[in-house]
């Protein structure tokens, strides 16, 4: 008979950890990622290969965004004039990778970001409500990317 795995515990959540899983078949690759694609269900190292293979036909052209050249153009204004950015993030897995790469990527390139991330209670639509938000009082608000 199988053993429970074992738990841990949280503020509000009792975690279950999942059994220990043998990767060896999947390749070379780091244990926890072996152990994920594993978890997931891949079998071979051939799964694990498509699985993890990044093609340039998933990504889109981030020019066709509507106004994206405002956007850098205002960017590229807050660079010069040394001004913060304020990203404002999402609050599941994807919005909090997203926020930190996004915040990365403008100090790499000169400019001074600060991240948001509302608590999931909190709507996500910029006015009026995140005007009163815990970063609000270090922001002029910016009605769009032309009139800054």
């Amino acid at each position: 008979m199988a053993s429970a795995p074992p738990a841990l515990e949280g503020k509000r959540r009792r975690w279950r950890v999942a059994p220990a899983t043998d990767p060896s078949a999947l390749g070379e690759m780091p244990p926890v990622v072996g152990h994920l694609l594993r978890r997931r269900g891949l079998r071979s190292a051939a799964e694990a290969s498509d699985f993890l293979d990044v093609t340039d036909a998933l990504f889109e052209d981030p020019g066709a965004l509507p106004d994206v050249d405002l956007a850098v153009e205002r960017l590229a204004l807050a660079r010069r004039r040394g001004e913060t950015v304020a990203v404002f993030g999402d609050f599941d897995a994807d919005g909090v990778t997203g926020t930190a790469l996004l915040v990365k990527a403008l100090e790499r390139w000169g400019v001074r970001a600060l991240p948001y991330l509302p608590q999931s209670t909190v709507t996500m639509r910029l006015a009026p409500r995140s005007r009163s938000s815990p970063i609000a009082p270090r922001f002029r608000p910016c009605p769009s990317l032309t009139r800054c």
